[in-house]
C-alpha cells in the first residue's frame, strides 16, 4: 500500500489516509476497528485491496483516534467524523467521489450523500444500520477454545464499559464475534492489534457512537444510487433485518446478501469484489506505471499558520470559508507562474516548477498576495527545494520532496525558506537571500 498521508479536519484533528491503485476515485471509510497498517499485515486485507485498486483509485480515510491519526481526541460525534472525510477528499483533491463504508462508518457515509449530494456520486454500504444494532447474535459461536459471547453484554452500559475497565477482554470478544471460525490465534492476533493501535478510552466513545446512530430521517435523502451489501450468516452487531431496513429506505439501491459468515467484507471477499465491479463499471485505467525519476524540479510547500487557533476561533462555516479563500489565492498565484499543483495537505500545498526563477517568483507573490489580503490574516509559510523526485501515480516523493516539507515547516510565519539548490539559481537572477542559522544548514532565508 502507498505511503500514509495526512489532512486536517475542521477542528484541527490530524487525519490519516492513504491512496492507492488505478481508476476513477473511490473513498473507504472503514469500521473504527481498521487501520490502514492492518490492511497491509494480513493478508486477507491486503488481497482485497489489491483486488479493488485494479479498478479504482482508493482513498481509506484512517478513523480519528486510532492507527496514525491524531489519538488525543475528545470529538467523536457524526459531524466530526463527516468532517473528517471531507478533509481527507479536500487533501486528495477530489470534488466528487464514490464512497464506502462498512459498519458505524456506513452511517457516516450515509449522513454525508445525504448532506451533500453534489460530492457522493456513488454510495456503497457495507454491514449498515440505521438506528442502534444488537451486541451479539441470540447463537452460541461454535469453536473450541474461544471466548465467546455471554448474554450478560446484552446492556449498552455493560459492554461499552467492558472496553475501559478491561480493553483486551473487549478486544477479544469483538474478534472473537466478527471471525467466528477462524483459528484461535488469529482472533487473538487481531485483539493484540487493536489494543495497540487504539486506546481504551477512544474504543468506548466509538461503541457509544455506534449505538447512538439513528439516522432513520436521512436515508430518504439519500440521492446516490447505492449498493447495499450483508453476509447471510453474520449476526453481529448488526443484524440482516437492519441492514434490509437501510435498502428499502434507499431511492436507488441495489441490495445483495454474501455468502459467508465473516463480519469484515475484506475476507471471503470474492463475490463482493464482483459486486463492487458491477455496480461501479469495470472502468479500470492501464496499470500503474512503477516509480520513475523525473526532471529536475523545483518542489514548493506551503503551510497555512495558525490554522487549529483560526478554526477554533471562527467555528467550521467560516473557518472553512477562509480555507476556500486560502485555497483560490494559492491557486492563482500557480497559474500565473506556470507551477503545477500536486496535492493539497489541508492547511497547504504542495506544487512542481521546471524553473527554479518561477518558483521563487510564485512564493513572492502568495506572500505579497497574503500580506495585502483584506479580512481574516492569513499567514503562510514557504518552503522550497530543488532536485530530482520520483514519480509515481501522479504523485511526488523522495528525498527533494521531504527536505522541501521539512523546510516549509522551519520557516516562520510570512517568511520564504529555500534550500541551498535553490539558492545559488535565485541569487544568480538577482534575489536577495539571507543565510539560514546553523540549526538548518541546508538552506537560506528570504524574506
Amino acid at each position: 500500500m502507498s505511503e500514509i498521508r495526512f489532512a486536517t479536519s475542521a477542528d484541527g484533528t490530524r487525519i490519516a489516509y492513504t491512496t492507492f491503485g488505478s481508476g476513477p476515485p473511490l473513498v473507504e471509510v472503514p469500521r473504527w476497528a481498521q487501520t490502514i497498517e492492518w490492511n497491509s499485515r494480513d493478508e486477507e486485507f491486503a488481497r482485497f485491496y489489491e483486488k479493488l485498486g485494479e479498478f479504482r483509485r482508493v482513498t481509506i480515510v484512517e478513523r480519528r483516534g486510532t492507527g496514525a491519526s491524531e489519538r488525543d481526541v475528545d470529538d467523536f460525534s457524526m459531524q466530526a467524523h463527516i468532517a473528517d472525510v471531507l478533509a481527507v477528499a479536500d487533501a486528495a483533491g477530489l470534488e466528487s467521489f464514490d464512497i464506502f463504508g462498512s459498519g458505524d462508518a456506513a452511517a457516516v457515509c450515509i449522513c454525508l450523500a445525504a448532506r451533500m449530494p453534489e460530492r457522493v456520486q456513488r454510495l456503497l454500504l457495507w454491514g449498515a444500520y440505521a438506528s442502534p444494532p444488537g451486541v451479539f447474535g441470540s447463537e452460541t459461536m461454535p469453536g473450541s477454545g474461544r471466548l465467546l459471547p455471554s448474554p450478560t453484554l446484552t446492556s449498552v452500559a455493560n459492554y461499552s464499559d467492558m472496553f475501559r475497565t478491561n480493553w483486551p477482554l473487549a478486544a477479544r470478544l469483538v474478534a472473537d464475534a466478527f471471525f467466528p471460525n477462524s483459528p484461535a490465534d488469529h482472533a487473538r492476533r487481531i485483539a493484540g492489534f487493536w489494543t495497540e493501535w487504539l486506546t481504551k478510552d477512544a474504543a468506548y466513545e466509538y461503541v457509544l457512537f455506534s449505538w447512538g446512530i439513528n439516522i432513520l430521517d436521512q436515508l430518504a435523502a439519500v440521492q446516490a444510487p447505492a449498493l447495499v451489501m450483508h453476509r447471510r450468516g453474520h449476526q453481529t452487531g448488526h443484524s440482516l433485518e437492519a441492514c434490509t431496513e437501510v435498502a428499502a429506505r434507499i431511492a436507488n439501491t441495489r441490495f445483495v446478501i454474501v455468502d459467508g459468515d465473516v463480519g469484515v467484507h475484506q475476507y471471503q471477499h470474492d463475490q463482493i469484489i464482483a459486486e463492487m465491479r458491477k455496480f461501479l463499471g469495470d472502468e479500470a485505467k492501464e496499470p500503474a506505471q512503477p516509480p520513475v525519476a523525473v526532471p529536475f524540479r523545483t518542489i514548493l510547500f506551503t503551510d497555512l499558520v495558525g490554522h487549529t487557533e483560526m478554526m477554533s476561533r471562527l467555528g467550521d462555516e467560516r473557518g472553512r470559508a477562509v480555507l476556500r479563500e486560502h485555497e483560490r489565492i494559492a491557486r492563482e498565484a500557480l497559474k500565473a507562474h506556470g507551477g503545477s499543483e500536486v496535492k493539497t495537505t489541508g492547511d497547504g500545498f504542495m506544487a512542481s516548477f521546471g524553473s527554479v526563477t518561477r518558483a521563487v517568483e510564485c512564493a513572492i507573490a502568495l506572500q505579497r498576495a497574503f500580506a495585502e489580503r483584506e479580512g481574516e490574516p492569513l499567514s503562510v509559510r514557504v518552503g522550497l527545494n530543488a532536485g530530482e523526485p520520483i514519480e509515481e501515480d501522479g504523485d511526488l516523493f523522495g528525498a527533494t520532496v521531504i527536505l522541501a516539507s521539512r523546510i516549509a515547516a522551519k520557516a516562520e510565519r510570512g517568511e520564504i525558506l529555500v534550500a541551498d539548490t535553490c539558492a545559488g539559481y535565485a541569487a544568480a537572477r538577482g534575489f536577495s537571500l539571507l543565510t539560514v542559522a546553523s540549526s538548518w544548514p541546508r538552506g537560506s532565508r528570504s524574506r
